[in-house]
């Protein structure tokens, strides 16, 4: 049965637990919120949904929404989710729009609380909502085990893609990690695809990184909803339909140029549907090194031309079909 005033109570204990710090930061909120309701590791949806309920939210599942999910006030709260994506997304959804009600709750609690604006209200309710999925001591032994693969974790824990990466770079505050995921936006037949319909939905970047953009002499760190781009890592990666790692030919600690791994996810006939690209100081390469070592991907040089010109194997110009002017 739910609890009308238990979303109240999950307020007034937190208000009094941050003790005045304002605006109140979605990673601590995350972590009280995970002590109020006793989760101590990754959740399944139907344990999503009875924590949500059991605030006093009305948790519905519906056909309207093609993705994400909404909340609404009529007298109660309301989190409309779609039906139409995998569970692991349906949680993160869930508990986005959770946090995005908390802080609603907070602004009507507290007359000085200032409330969340977009866009950053949109990225704080990422956050929690991973963090809410994956608690920092559960996820830091899953992400050393399997050199920070998303893949085998999204499978392992039913979590989404968006979460883990989100997670992860909450992880590695002391290192310049970078992710970002690009989904293809369906526009016909895979085989007449063509990069640029490859769309970053989600780019993430621990503090360290937060101002990293080029990461090598072909592939950008992109913003969020932007393209991919012809001649890239990620363009080669679609492409071949193969991972591919990037690394210089001097690394280390003292390495200016990052570790790049890009690594297609098959969906639709065995085509590429999403691409998954993560940085890290090459120094740092032991991060991802467990991942690497279990794909084989095809390692490329950071100045692709130069891949051009060694006729070893790399992807030539030539064979580009997506802008043959500019590769």
């Amino acid at each position: 049965m739910r609890d009308k005033d238990r979303l109240e109570d999950f307020c007034l204990w937190a208000i009094g637990r941050l003790k005045g710090t304002m605006p109140y930061g979605p990673l601590p909120l995350a972590a009280l919120f995970r002590e109020f309701s006793h989760v101590e590791k990754t959740v399944t949806l139907r344990h999503t949904l009875k924590l949500v309920s059991s605030l006093g939210i009305i948790v519905d599942e519906v056909d309207y929404l093609n993705s994400g999910a909404v909340n609404m006030w009529k007298d109660d709260w309301y989190i409309h989710y779609s039906s139409h994506e995998p569970q692991a997304t349906q949680k993160f959804s869930i508990f986005h729009e959770l946090f995005e009600i908390i802080d609603k709750s907070l602004k009507g609690l507290v007359s000085k609380y200032p409330g969340l604006k977009e866009p950053y209200l949109s990225r704080c309710a990422d956050r929690f909502a991973a963090a809410i999925l994956m608690p920092p001591d559960f996820l830091a032994q899953k992400m050393t085990a399997t050199g920070c693969d998303a893949v085998i974790l999204a499978a392992e824990l039913e979590l989404s893609h968006q979460a883990l990466l989100i997670s992860f770079a909450e992880n590695l505050p002391d290192i310049a990690f970078g992710a970002a995921l690009y989904d293809h936006v369906f526009t016909g037949f895979f085989k007449n695809t063509r990069v640029e319909e490859f769309v970053a939905r989600l780019v993430v970047k621990s503090p360290q990184a937060r101002y990293a953009r080029k990461l090598c002499a072909s592939q950008w760190l992109p913003a969020r909803g932007a393209s991919a781009v012809p001649a890239s890592l990620v363009c080669m990666a679609v492409k071949n339909n193969l991972p591919i790692l990037c690394r210089p030919d001097h690394g280390g600690e003292d390495s200016e140029y990052p570790a790049i791994l890009v690594r297609p996810i098959k969906w639709w006939r065995e085509e590429a549907g999403r691409v998954l690209l993560l940085t890290v100081p090459d120094g740092e390469f032991h991060l991802i090194q467990p991942q690497v070592e279990k794909l084989k991907p095809l390692k490329v040089p950071h100045d692709l031309s130069r891949a051009c010109d060694t006729n070893q194997g790399f992807w030539k110009c030539s064979d580009c079909p997506y802008d043959e002017n500019n590769c």
